[in-house]
């Protein structure tokens, strides 16, 4: 095996986030054509709640109740809000497995340690802190 000849492993791992690249978008655009289509029963919406501690028995501990609505025969801007919260979670994955395939390639060609590869893990850092707060 040459200098340049990429490992098992990171050929493995640049494939795997070309593959969940690929079906990701190919899922967002099924999404995407099923809310054009106005194909869902229902809508669902999840929440937490904090719990009113003098209502729990004397012992227990809980910190948070996740309570949850179905709205049967949504109209069309219920179904718009869902599509939303749906697509920007399914965003927020699809823009941290672009730099992340990045990383893979980088270590598949094997020159894994480059200014590139810092800038890639802070995206995938500021996507994460601030992609999540947006989601939920």
């Amino acid at each position: 095996m040459g200098p340049h000849d990429p490992t098992y492993a990171a050929t493995v791992a640049h494939r795997l986030t070309t593959a969940l690249l690929i079906l990701s978008l190919i899922f967002g655009v099924a999404m995407t054509l099923q809310a054009i289509g106005g194909d869902r029963d229902d809508v669902r919406f999840e929440a937490t709640a904090p719990l009113d501690e003098k209502l729990i028995p004397k012992g227990l501990y809980a910190s948070e109740q996740r309570t949850g609505i179905a709205i049967r025969e949504p109209s069309g801007h219920e179904q718009r809000l869902a599509f939303g919260i749906d697509l920007l979670a399914l965003a927020l994955w699809v823009a941290v497995l672009w730099p992340l395939r990045g990383i893979a390639r980088s270590v598949r060609d094997g020159d894994p340690f480059t200014g590139a590869n810092v800038r890639r893990l802070r995206v995938i850092g500021g996507l994460l802190v601030l992609g999540v707060i947006a989601v939920h």
